[in-house]
């Protein structure tokens, strides 16, 4: 009894909703063959919990683990009645509107000892490895995903990677789960006649180590399942899959994602969350829709993952595997990672516009970067503690990161960086947007190195005097800010240079004062529009805040240095480049990727600044274009088709020459093109239709199935590949004649088209298959079309009276639309399928003639 309790553990859980008081709850009970910490089960059951969380219903789950990893649950009867009886004794009063298990052992348990629950309960199942047991009839509904892998699959992968390959030994121990791999496997290895296969004899995990370290050339190793060995003793799956990798010296290959991590190479490998994703969204239809939503679905998605350190172990090169293979762990020493840090929030253009200059370099990078990005928000916050607590959300956040680059942009992030984040690891950092350094610092900077934000206010200043030449005042708006003040004190270095102007500084006010100020700025006068998102109030604007209230109250010109003030409502000046400042730092930082020490690239003082100016503003003060700067670009101004033709007179000339030519060519054409355009429409009928049909003929169906895959506005939706072929048509012909089988195929043919209804793809591969291929937008959950076939042929058997009855056989094949699908494998598994079903149609039609015998 005592291992009784050691191996039950009950436990509830709740869907996580807000308004979960708000819908009746739904108990569910769900019975994992394993143990709490077993990351398949872990996998598929996080997962259920996830998509149900994202759905309005209230789900209750009562959780039975039997932990079957650590007993042999087919050779203990005792246990599993024992776990019935508490089962039965906990939820006799409790009624359940849903079954939900995952693997074998939960599998064999709810259908052999709990008969007491309802039989009207619907049972949802994943992970279960018997495909035929799954099939069987039960008497209660049943639905599920079988964890069907094809270790073929895996085999040639082997193969591929390594030709020598004679000699595959297989890990598989006697759970459950590792008995019907057995069984599995043994039948999938009958289609490799050159590999011989060979289980590991070992009774302890301690003796199939010995026998692993005498592998050599020639040989590989498959790893199933190793949870106990035959004298009962326990191991986790990754300690054992860790110490067999670590003590072979040849690849060591698996089944499952969890695997990978422990010393496995890689493999065609199932995911429990994949699983658990598709066991969920059967539970969800079948809450909306009944019973009609339950099915058993054996089309399991398995992906090839390989691990990249394992790779480096074996001296594998990447240029072996599939387009199609993840590789895990390949950005180790491969991947660059670039932390981006604003000192002000996103919303302020200035920051955007950095931003935005230094993805677009980033972009054009040929190399593997991750970049993360974190806005300081110092506009806002002047919190003497925010660095302190800034630096405890870094740690926590970043800590286990280590940084190949550090971007600043602005005073702030660069001051943070340079004490804080570079002390920690030595990160270079490149900078920009900074106003303030010391000669010192420029001349002499280890481990950082940047861009200068050196706007030239005196350029703007002359710019305003030469557009006003009456001009006797200058009113200077900046907050109190960092930026802020050194803004004044740039101003200020210059006005010995315009002695006939008067400046006055609008800083320690609100923004309501600012606006009376404004408002009553006199004639002879212009506005130089510094920053000012910060009022003596506390009150925060944006750049595009600002300057939208000031413009409102202004009677002035508004002036400034920056050019993200302009088109909103800035008359312009010598303007600084916020995009260049970002390409700049970024340029730069591709340069320390590469492997430049900071300290040897020289800061850049002079910031790419230049004259630029708004048409409309130009023209609502009367400000004369002549008195611009030479060279000044203006935005908003309208352009004629003349100015147009001036500027590019060759280039238009050589167009009408080009239209002139082409009409006349045109001309010419369109007679021949009318004289062939009848026998071209003939021969492309030919060339893509099926005569005897009518419908496509292989090389343009392939065609088309590629035009679907290969179009990126369908990544990520589905398509499913019907492989069909005709039975008994040889019977037919050889009995009846070719013109009555000709009648056969157009008859089934009519039938198949009568249920796509021209929304998919119908083309004959030859003689007598076919391919369908139908797109949805979602995965397919439930396929109705085999079907719905079969019943439309039999329909018309009893309709034409013919002294045969039309059939068919139908495989099935779904897969997500994504870059480098290989059609010729979604084909052939579709194919694959359909001889499936023609195998049962061949042993039910030799039972019928054993029946009539």
């Amino acid at each position: 009894m005592l291992s009784f309790l050691l191996g039950f553990w009950q436990v509830s859980v709740v869907a996580d909703h807000a308004d979960t008081e708000d819908f009746d709850v739904i108990d569910v009970l769900y019975i994992n063959s394993y143990h709490q910490g077993y990351k398949w089960s872990d996998d598929i059951f996080e997962t259920v919990l996830s998509v149900f969380d994202s759905t309005s219903y209230n789900v209750k789950f009562d959780i039975v683990y039997l932990d079957s990893k650590q007993m042999n649950l087919m050779d203990d009867d005792s246990f599993l009645l024992d776990m019935s009886r508490v089962v039965e004794a906990k939820y006799k009063v409790k009624d359940f509107e849903l079954i939900m298990i995952n693997d074998d052992a939960a599998f064999h348990f709810i259908n052999n000892y709990c008969d007491f629950i309802d039989q009207d309960v619907p049972l949802i199942f994943s992970g279960v490895n018997d495909v035929e047991y799954a099939n069987s009839q039960f008497d209660r509904p049943i639905g599920g995903i079988v964890e069907y892998m094809d270790v073929g699959e895996t085999i040639d992968l082997m193969v591929e990677i390594d030709p020598s390959i004679d000699h595959i030994y297989y890990v598989i121990d006697n759970t459950i789960t590792g008995q019907a791999l057995n069984r599995v496997w043994k039948e999938d290895f009958k289609d490799y006649p050159n590999i011989e296969f060979k289980q590991f004899q070992g009774n302890t995990l301690s003796e199939i180590l010995v026998e692993v370290a005498e592998l050599g050339k020639g040989d590989a190793i498959l790893f199933g399942t190793y949870f106990n060995d035959n004298y009962g003793h326990f191991y986790n799956y990754e300690e054992s899959t860790a110490l067999v990798a670590e003590k072979s010296s040849v690849p060591v290959y698996g089944m499952w994602d969890f695997l990978i991590g422990n010393g496995v190479l890689g493999g065609k490998l199932l995911s429990g969350r994949d699983q658990g994703d598709v066991m969920a969204r059967m539970a969800i239809d079948y809450l909306d829709q009944g019973l009609a939503a339950l099915y058993i679905d054996d089309d399991n998605i398995n992906r090839p993952i390989f691990d990249y350190e394992v790779m480096q172990k074996f001296d594998i090169p990447v240029s072996v595997l599939p387009e199609d293979v993840d590789i895990v762990n390949f950005e180790l020493g491969m991947k660059k990672n670039i932390f981006i840090l604003h000192s002000y929030d996103d919303r302020f253009q200035w920051t955007n516009q950095i931003n935005q200059g230094m993805m677009e370099v980033f972009n054009t990078y040929d190399g593997n970067l991750e970049i993360f990005t974190e806005y300081m928000d110092l506009k806002r916050i002047s919190d003497p503690m925010y660095d302190y607590h800034f630096r405890q959300f870094f740690e926590e956040r970043y800590g286990d990161k280590d940084f190949d680059l550090i971007l600043t942009s602005d005073d702030g992030a660069f001051q943070f960086a340079n004490q804080y984040l570079k002390k920690e690891n030595d990160t270079p950092i490149v900078f920009c947007g900074v106003n303030y350094l010391d000669q010192e610092i420029i001349e002499n900077h280890p481990g950082f190195t940047g861009v200068i934000e050196a706007y030239d206010v005196s350029g703007t200043i002359e710019a305003i005097v030469g557009l006003q030449p009456e001009i006797n005042h200058i009113l200077v708006i900046n907050d109190q800010t960092l930026t802020g003040i050194g803004n004044n004190k740039n101003v200020q270095a210059v006005e010995g240079l315009f002695p006939d102007i008067d400046f006055s500084y609008l800083s320690a006010l609100t923004m309501n004062e600012v606006l009376e100020v404004v408002a009553n700025t006199g004639e002879e006068s212009a506005i130089l529009l510094l920053s000012y998102n910060k009022d003596r109030a506390g009150n925060t604007y944006s750049y595009q805040d600002a300057i939208e209230l000031i413009y409102e109250y202004a009677n002035v010109p508004l002036y400034g240095v920056w050019d993200f003030y302009l088109d909103n409502g800035l008359v312009g000046g010598y303007l600084t480049d916020a995009v260049s400042q970002g390409q700049k730092a970024a340029q730069i930082g591709l340069k320390v990727l590469e492997g430049q020490d900071p300290a040897s690239i020289e800061i850049l003082t002079k910031s790419p600044n230049s004259y630029k100016f708004d048409m409309n503003e130009l023209t609502r003060f009367k400000l004369d274009t002549g008195r611009l700067p030479a060279g000044s670009l203006i935005i908003n101004r309208p352009r004629s088709f003349v100015d147009v033709y001036l500027e590019n007179p060759t280039v238009f000339n050589i167009i009408i020459l080009i239209l002139i030519f082409f009409i006349i060519a045109t001309a010419v054409l369109i007679h021949y093109l009318r004289k062939n355009m009848r026998l071209n429409h003939e021969n492309w009928v030919l060339a893509h239709y099926d005569r005897m049909t009518g419908i496509l003929n292989r090389e343009s169906g392939i065609e088309e199935l590629a035009s679907v895959v290969n179009n990126s506005e369908y990544q990520g939706q589905y398509v499913v590949i019907y492989f069909i072929d005709i039975n008994e048509l040889k019977f037919v012909n050889d009995v009846f004649g070719h013109k009555e089988g000709d009648h056969y195929i157009q008859r089934v043919v009519t039938a198949i088209a009568s249920q796509i209804e021209d929304q998919g793809i119908f083309c004959r591969m030859g003689g007598d298959e076919f391919m369908v291929v139908l797109k949805y937008e979602e995965r397919m959950e439930g396929d109705q079309f085999p079907t719905s076939i079969k019943q439309e042929l039999r329909r018309m058997s009893l309709e034409d009276l013919r002294e045969y009855t039309y059939s068919i056989s139908i495989g099935s094949y779904q897969t997500e639309i994504m870059k480098g699908l290989n059609l010729s494998e979604i084909i052939e598994r579709a194919d694959k399928k359909m001889y499936r079903d023609k195998k049962i149609h061949r042993l039910l039609k030799s039972k019928e003639e054993r029946d009539e015998n």
